[in-house]
């Protein structure tokens, strides 16, 4: 192998490394974000709805707020999507990287998970904890809609 051959080896390695940092630091990123706009959009959420239920809430603000609310939820489901979806896309070319440098950070953690203790049992994801907590918003916008429809 000659020098160039081995320069050439080792400026490829330096390249994947740098990119590598970069995949995991914006799947980082994504995750941060997911989380951080779902508890913004819950807050809001929790926020309006205490107004939408307010004892003197005006007539178009019976059937404003809850479809602003729904659109929230709408939101809930679109933003955490498309987040995941990016950080499993960065995730993934982490473990391509790893397979061609020899690295295992990222492809060792899927062998190993679930952990012994828990496989077999129901997981609970917080994802599904999250979509959960956005039906049942979801249902109270919907309620509070026939509440502001049927007191005509």
């Amino acid at each position: 192998m000659g020098a160039t051959q081995a320069e050439s080896l080792s400026d490829r390695k330096d390249i994947l490394l740098v990119e590598y940092q970069k995949a995991q630091d914006s799947a980082e990123h994504h995750d941060r974000l997911l989380w951080t706009t779902a508890a913004l959009i819950l807050g809001g959420m929790a926020a309006l709805f205490g107004l939408a239920i307010g004892r003197d809430a005006w007539r178009a603000q019976r059937w404003i707020v809850p479809l602003i609310g729904l659109l929230l939820c709408a939101a809930l489901v679109f933003f955490p999507r498309t987040f995941r979806h990016i950080r499993k896309k960065k995730y993934d070319r982490c473990k391509v990287i790893e397979r061609e440098l020899g690295m295992e950070q990222h492809s060792q953690l899927q062998d190993d998970y679930p952990p012994a203790w828990i496989r077999g049992r129901l997981r609970i994801r917080q994802i599904c904890v999250l979509r959960v907590v956005n039906l049942l918003f979801a249902l109270g916008w919907v309620w509070l809609l026939y509440q502001a429809f049927s007191d005509r």
